[in-house]
């Protein structure tokens, strides 16, 4: 009766999280098309790319303590060291924000090119959308992923509104983008304060709270692979913007595909951290299903790939078999982040072995970006990427069968106290 009730809970929680990344990434869709129909092909590549940066650098400035956060929560809800990591946490995602709105502002005083200006607003939605992302990780880990769907509903619902009437008015694009992604992130935190952890409520620091603090830099690492991988766009605008703008749409496109599969290793994670064990069928059978709806909503892209001009108009014709190469790409990214989940979750080496590993297939990702684009265009770049990600994607499995051997061969420590005889910090 206690493991059915367990098995019901997690599906009901699984059932939260992955209908509120459907509309998650059905509105990121929608937003995704609005600005394609608004702006040329280059131009959307430059907003592409502001939009990859500013993501990089919520990446940079986390230094995987968000992750960290809900590994000990998972571990222990009352871990008296969660305060103190957050407020180091805090200080780094203020930071972060300042110093985009200084080059924000520098860039456009230097060049009096107005896309820095428009992207200036972006760093009030550092402020408040890192926050709020931090109190849904904490929400999935406390088992309340019911309240993930009035989070995304308020970051995205806007600025899917906000760029309808832009187009219909004949507004600048990339302003009405800025400044209703930003008001998403404001609503989103004055609705979801009240339901948050007091420790993580705070937009000021403060006095640093008792606590011990320590880097788990795998988590970092790991985070940090994932967002460089996405920097694909940037350094392909830079070779060419017109090979930029055709490879930009169709990989915006794909991306809201991983959402629904990451709600699986979302839910996941805080239990494969508390679970003793896990044996290799169970690993080979949560990753298959796990990677089946992506492996679907990715079909079904890449049969209706076609219609896509028809979206966003002829100037985006090249973009389709681009589209169809991705479609492919994005199954492999959906089942390495299972892998990925699983390896985060288990030993502090499969965590660092993890974090290097992204790293490395980010670095080679890049650079066959870079080469195959300058060589033959958006179509071989596609293909480049998507190699490397499934290689890389391979090497991850056997590392995690690997793990699970270790396992079963290793006494197991007790179920819910994983790590505690895992040294407190990573030289």
């Amino acid at each position: 009766m206690v493991n059915l009730r367990i098995g019901r809970g997690f599906f009901k929680q699984l059932g939260w999280s992955f209908s509120s990344k459907i509309v998650a990434a059905a509105l990121q869709l929608v937003i995704i098309v609005l600005l394609a129909r608004g702006l040329a092909p280059s131009d959307f590549a430059r907003v592409a790319t502001a939009n990859v940066l500013v993501m990089a650098v919520v990446v940079l400035n986390g230094f995987g303590l968000v992750r960290k956060m809900q590994f000990l929560r998972a571990q222990d809800a009352d871990d008296p060291n969660l305060p103190a990591v957050f407020w180091v946490w805090r200080r780094f995602t203020l930071t972060s924000a300042l110093l985009w709105l200084l080059s924000c502002v520098g860039a456009w005083l230097l060049t009096g090119h107005e896309l820095f200006a428009a992207l200036a607003p972006l760093s009030v939605w550092l402020v408040f959308e890192q926050l709020t992302s931090l109190w849904n990780a904490i929400s999935l880990t406390d088992g309340r992923a019911h309240e993930l769907m009035p989070s995304y509903l308020w970051r995205r619902a806007p600025v899917v509104l906000v760029l309808i009437a832009a187009l219909a008015a004949d507004l600048d694009v990339t302003w009405a983008w800025s400044l209703s992604l930003t008001a998403g992130s404001v609503l989103a935190y004055l609705t979801g304060r009240s339901r948050a952890v007091q420790w993580a409520r705070p937009l000021w620091p403060g006095r640093r709270p008792a606590g011990e603090v320590s880097f788990d830099f795998g988590f970092w690492w790991t985070e940090l692979g994932g967002q460089l991988r996405d920097m694909d766009v940037v350094v392909i605008t830079v070779i060419s913007a017109t090979t930029g703008g055709l490879y930009a749409l169709p990989a915006r496109l794909v991306r809201p595909m991983n959402l629904v599969t990451a709600a699986a290793a979302q839910v996941a994670f805080p239990r494969i951290a508390r679970q003793a064990t896990v044996s290799q069928r169970q690993l080979l059978v949560g990753t298959v299903f796990g990677t089946a709806p992506v492996a679907f909503i990715a079909a079904v892209t890449a049969a209706g790939a076609g219609l896509l001009p028809r979206l966003v108009g002829e100037d985006y014709a090249a973009t389709v078999p681009v589209l169809r190469v991705l479609c492919l790409c994005a199954v492999a990214v959906g089942f390495a982040g299972l892998v990925v989940t699983f390896l985060q979750a288990r030993s502090r080496a499969a965590n660092r072995f993890t974090g290097r590993l992204l790293m490395t297939v980010a670095i080679l990702h890049l650079v066959a970006a870079a080469l195959a684009a300058s060589v033959s265009g958006a179509i071989a770049a596609a293909w480049a990427v998507t190699g490397v990600t499934i290689a890389g994607s391979v090497v991850a499995y056997f590392r995690a069968i690997v793990e699970c051997r270790h396992e079963m061969k290793e006494p197991a420590p007790a179920e819910g106290a994983r790590g505690a005889a895992e040294p407190s910090s990573e030289a």
